[in-house]
């Protein structure tokens, strides 16, 4: 269901359907360490649906799982730190505050909710759902994201058809004002609402990524656009819609930056979840330097932090890395698989 290499990149947890998380050592990938968090629900463990390390400090693995749990591990010990339930909630998605200070949670009631992390406590709440909604369903946040370079801001994305971002400090969609030291302090972009929504990214994943102030979506269609780049400091501008850049078509599951952002890795199945591929490109000329085939569905996506390493995670349980390298073969095989 997802995978993440660790900040040292010594590591790589990966989540599965029945609720276990297995820790990895990054260079054989066989397992260091294995617990069950899923909650028993009509006889059968929750699938674990998110994961995200604790960027600096502790070593610690925040866990999310479709029963509406949110957990804390020391991924060293498989000690649980905290545990919250969202009641009534099935979560898709958490992520970490560059400072490891907050993280937060989102999923099918489309709230996104802010935790302290020294207390594991819920600090704040607000709605991506729009003003009127006719369709709760089409509400759902698949991916959410701390904004690095403007640590006060959370974008979120779903199936909704927009990106909307927040101000932290305020619990309210960025408007046009009063987003001191963000990226948006002085935008044009937010509608009569108040809120800074990116239109298009169509989402039924974690493909939503930031870097710097680019913003990345690589949607869930077969028609184009499906790959997008939209630059916070130009809020104006149209975004940039990238070209597919190989032969091969498939629906985006999955779609993160590297940690220099200099590539972009994009993953999914053809639509029938049997078929899947996946690519990574260098983001300057949408050149391949990883072009694969898989037998089974593409979940999850991830860069090492420091090393030129790329790994995706199969529906069957395989985790796939690739060295992620513009010199020699362009069509990289798996290291490791």
């Amino acid at each position: 269901m997802c995978i993440r290499f660790s900040p040292d990149d010594r590591a790589i947890a990966a989540a599965y359907f029945d609720g276990t998380v297995v820790i990895n050592d990054t260079q054989t990938l066989t397992p260091k360490l294995e617990w069950n968090v899923g909650t028993l629900k009509g006889g059968h463990r929750q699938p674990v649906t998110s994961l995200a390390f604790r960027p600096v400090g502790r070593s610690t693995l925040l866990v999310t799982c479709s029963s509406g749990l949110v957990a804390r591990y020391d991924y060293r010990t498989g000690e649980q730190l905290s545990a919250v339930n969202e009641v009534d909630n099935e979560l898709y998605c958490c992520d970490y505050r560059h400072d490891g200070s907050l993280f937060v949670t989102a999923g099918r009631d489309a709230h996104v909710r802010i935790y302290d992390d020294a207390t594991g406590h819920l600090s704040q709440t607000f709605s991506c759902a729009a003003a009127l909604a006719s369709t709760p369903p089409a509400e759902r946040i698949y991916s959410v994201k701390f904004i690095r370079s403007s640590p006060n801001l959370v974008i979120a994305a779903g199936w909704s058809g927009v990106a909307t971002i927040f101000d932290i400090r305020t619990a309210v969609p960025v408007g046009t004002s009063d987003a001191e030291s963000s990226l948006l302090a002085h935008t044009k972009a937010a509608n009569n609402a108040g809120r800074i929504e990116l239109v298009g990214p169509y989402l039924t994943g974690d493909a939503l990524d930031v870097h710097d102030h680019h913003v990345f979506a690589a949607s869930h269609r077969i028609e184009t656009p499906r790959l997008t780049l939209w630059d916070l400091q130009r809020p104006e501008e149209a975004p940039l819609e990238l070209p597919w850049p190989t032969s091969t078509p498939f629906l985006p599951e999955c779609a993160r930056f590297s940690e220099n952002g200099e590539f972009l890795a994009v993953a999914g199945t053809d639509g029938q979840q049997v078929k899947a591929a996946a690519f990574v490109v260098e983001r300057r000329t949408m050149k391949p330097v990883v072009d694969a085939k898989f037998d089974h569905a593409i979940c999850s996506c991830h860069f090492a932090a420091n090393e030129p390493l790329v790994a995706f995670a199969d529906a069957e349980g395989v985790i796939h890395v690739y060295e992620n390298r513009l010199a020699g073969n362009q069509h990289r095989r798996p290291i490791v698989a």
